[in-house]
């Protein structure tokens, strides 16, 4: 909260699983993004929206190729947004419209 207070941030963006920067910045009367789990469902409408990694496919790929035998597994420990390992939580209700159809539009070329 002093950060956001001595700086004048108006938005934080984080890379860290925790939702405290958006609760301080909720707080404060700021908005921001999450990082890897839906923080609009627990922080409210000032979290705009949280890409979410989804690690399930690849784990199981990786566990299936060592009880296959294979130890050498030779695999992208990322298969990012096209194979749905990464994705963007909803977006929202403060995110305009045009924003929402700019991300769609975004989303479809990957």
């Amino acid at each position: 909260r002093r950060l956001i207070k001595y700086y004048g941030v108006e938005g934080i963006a984080q890379h860290t699983d925790s939702r405290s920067p958006q609760l301080a910045a909720r707080d404060l009367g700021k908005m921001g993004t999450g990082y890897n789990t839906d923080m609009l469902l627990t922080v409210g409408d000032t979290v705009l929206t949280s890409p979410i990694l989804q690690w399930g496919g690849e784990y199981a790929l990786i566990v299936q190729h060592v009880l296959d035998g294979d130890v050498n597994v030779e695999t992208t420990a990322w298969n990012g947004f096209d194979k749905g390992a990464v994705r963007l939580s909803d977006l929202s209700p403060l995110v305009p419209a045009e924003a929402k159809l700019q991300i769609a539009e975004e989303e479809a070329k990957l």
